[in-house]
């Protein structure tokens, strides 16, 4: 009887199985930092929006609510940003008992963007959002250019305030919308009113 040989292999893997498993495994790295990055940017963008909504809400709450003090007359609750697009105010006013007129009286709270996060400020966006008291009639200064404002109008389409994050070169813009019934909406990215 003959004997036969039996071929003998080596368990192991070959050079180009190695170069294909981590190219794949580079590939899969690669897509998922990109998705991280982005998901991060649209999370910083998301919360940026929730903190204007809340300040939002906050000035419109203290309008319905009056917000008076002894014997001052709260007449209006304003959401103002100033020149800088990375801040803004939350500010109560009050009636003059000697004139009668409605006057700034106190800032109420003031609030800073987080995440590198900024308004942005170009022609027909708001300025100032003004509730009344004791109704919440919403009046507005929009953005005539970036240094100036017009005078408070009531609002009467729906208003935005866009959100970027700063010098990230990024085209997602986070809108918040503002209708004229006093309604707030965090429309989302690349979302406009």
């Amino acid at each position: 009887m003959k004997k036969t040989k039996r071929r003998q292999f080596k368990k192991g893997f070959t050079l180009l199985e190695l170069i294909v498993v981590i190219a794949i495994i580079a590939i899969m790295t690669i897509v998922m930092l990109v998705t991280m990055f982005e998901d991060r940017e649209n999370r910083e963008l998301a919360a940026a929006a929730r903190g204007v909504t809340a300040a939002i809400r906050e000035a419109q709450n203290n309008a319905l609510a009056g917000l008076s003090r002894g014997d001052e007359f709260i007449c209006m609750s304003v959401l103002n940003f100033d020149k800088t697009p990375n801040r803004y105010v939350v500010r109560k006013w009050k009636k003059d008992p000697s004139s009668g007129n409605c006057n700034f009286n106190d800032n109420v709270a003031s609030y800073y963007f987080d995440y590198d996060v900024e308004r942005m400020i170009e022609d027909g966006d708001i300025g100032r959002l003004q509730f009344s008291v004791p109704h919440g009639d919403i009046k507005v200064n929009l953005v005539t250019t970036p240094s100036a404002t017009t005078g408070a109008n009531p609002l009467t389409g729906t208003g935005q305030i866009r959100l970027h994050k700063r010098d990230s070169g990024s085209a997602k813009v986070f809108y918040v919308c503002i209708h004229p019934s006093g309604q707030i909406v965090e429309n989302g990215i690349n979302n406009p009113c």
